[in-house]
């Protein structure tokens, strides 16, 4: 079997780009409210914390960060669930399960802060 190198797929890097693509789009299509107003790296964080399945520290991180209750957090992470979603089904990307360079892990292999 022969791979098709001229695919539309080879044009356009290495699947970690498609991966902070998605970040992006989802981190714009939710509706912060007053967290983290002029804090992009945090939202970012509470983006793949939550992207990657790690809801509850997601969770945690909004509260120790902000004002918010656990109500509130929890209606931001569920805004950012549906937000991934969304991206997902419209664009087909979604996060790589290897961190980025400068990220650290933890023994599962998952992204820790």
């Amino acid at each position: 079997m022969q791979m098709d190198t001229d695919s539309s797929e080879c044009h356009f890097g290495p699947p970690e780009d498609f991966s902070e693509a998605f970040f992006r789009i989802v981190a714009r299509s939710v509706e912060f409210g007053g967290f983290a107003q002029d804090d992009t790296e945090l939202r970012d964080r509470v983006v793949r914390l939550t992207t990657r399945g790690r809801s509850a520290e997601a969770i945690s991180l909004v509260r120790k960060s902000s004002g918010l209750g656990e109500g509130e957090a929890q209606g931001l992470i569920k805004q950012v669930e549906f937000a991934a979603d969304r991206v997902f089904y419209a664009t087909g990307l979604r996060p790589s399960i290897r961190p980025q360079a400068g990220e650290e892990t933890d023994n599962s292999g998952v992204e820790a802060q």
